[in-house]
């Protein structure tokens, strides 16, 4: 049995069918409450009395046979999880029983329209966390922790963690299994609703999130056009959306997004990530995307509204020459002098424009002021 709120694994499948205690409800978190969660994690290691057995297996990573909770509270027997090298930091990774059976002591169902699944496959967590190249001096905020697989993970390789869940019930099962560690704020709020309300200074953080599929781009051009956004941004997103990160002009997934994004972002790296590695399975296959901060921004901030509805208006109708678009918002002699001043041709179409070109026509154009009407 284990006390739940440690940062300690589960059973195996066999001990994990003794009965235990379900825990007792906590206070819930109402919306945009924050809570820093307990003591220091230096203080829970201490804490704990991990014995090996004599008869545990060898991963390769050291042995780990035998867990037992050392507070007097409770226990956790019986533990060979196959850890081939999967302990990072001496984390080791949710296996997709133990999410079944959290979920299922709380009876809860799983919430389409929240874009709830969650990534339960050990390999593809460590990948994620080698993306983000991770130290303790760094701050991380997590969007849509679920369950918290990758939040434990975090909690090894970095210094300080925001994490921000919209499902309460998640929220109680979080404070539950992480309440002993100190270097994470819980926030329970909409993320995007947050993001937009509590603006800071960004730039020394890293995103690492399994991003809920409802807000994934929202969240992401939200953070993308900060004056001070994160360094790097390390996400899960359905594939679909991956490739309108990764487009280039020319392809049919360049659009919108994409030109949002990469005004302040360079796509450093990605990989794919089968469906079958997340719970419920979705229908689609994801990709986990890496985007670094570009050292020089596009375009100055007051100029992204003006960038935002030249984007907008140019793939409205991605088929049509962009000029004729735009002049519903600028006025032609001025369209005009852009054009002759870049080099344009009145017959282009938005999708052959460079991310580079969008901004200087943009600069061309000027600010918001100038446009008819307004976004």
């Amino acid at each position: 049995m284990r006390e739940v709120g440690q940062v300690c694994g589960v059973g195996t499948e066999e001990s994990q069918k003794e009965a235990r205690p379900h825990p007792g409800p906590l206070p819930a978190l109402s919306p945009g409450e924050r809570e820093s969660l307990g003591t220091s994690l230096e203080t829970l290691n201490g804490s704990l009395a991990i014995s090996v057995r004599s008869e545990s297996r060898n991963c390769g990573c050291g042995t780990l046979d035998g867990v037992s909770c050392a507070h007097g509270h409770g226990t956790i027997q019986d533990f060979p999880r196959d850890l081939g090298c999967a302990i990072m930091g001496g984390v080791i990774p949710m296996r997709l029983s133990e999410m079944k059976e959290i979920l299922a002591d709380g009876r809860l169902r799983l919430t389409k329209s929240l874009g709830q699944n969650f990534l339960h496959d050990a390999n593809q967590l460590r990948r994620i966390i080698a993306a983000a190249e991770l130290t303790k001096a760094d701050r991380v905020l997590e969007i849509g922790p679920g369950l918290g697989p990758l939040t434990e993970m975090l909690v090894a390789e970095s210094g300080e963690i925001l994490a921000i869940e919209k499902d309460g019930r998640l929220v109680e099962i979080l404070r539950r299994r992480l309440g002993s560690v100190a270097s994470i704020t819980l926030i329970h709020d909409d993320a995007l609703a947050w993001l937009r309300r509590e603006r800071r200074d960004w730039s020394g953080w890293k995103l690492v999130a399994n991003l809920p599929y409802s807000v994934a781009s929202p969240i992401l051009v939200e953070l993308a056009k900060e004056k001070h956004g994160p360094g790097r941004l390390v996400v899960t997103l359905q594939m679909e959306v991956a490739q309108r990160l990764l487009a280039h002009p020319g392809e049919r997934d360049y659009g919108v997004l994409t030109l949002l994004v990469q005004l302040n972002y360079a796509v450093a790296d990605w990989f794919k990530i089968p469906a079958g590695c997340f719970f419920p399975q979705p229908d689609v296959d994801s990709a986990c995307v890496s985007l670094e901060r570009r050292r020089e921004a596009g375009l100055s901030e007051e100029l992204f509204p003006a960038y935002l509805q030249v984007v907008k208006r140019a793939f409205s109708q991605r088929r049509k020459m962009m000029f004729k678009l735009l002049k519903k918002d600028w006025p032609v002699d001025r369209l005009t002098q852009a054009y002759e001043a870049l080099g344009l041709s009145q017959q282009a179409r938005a999708e052959t424009l460079s991310r580079d070109q969008f901004a200087q026509l943009t600069a061309w154009l000027g600010s918001p002021s100038t446009l008819r009407n307004s976004p």
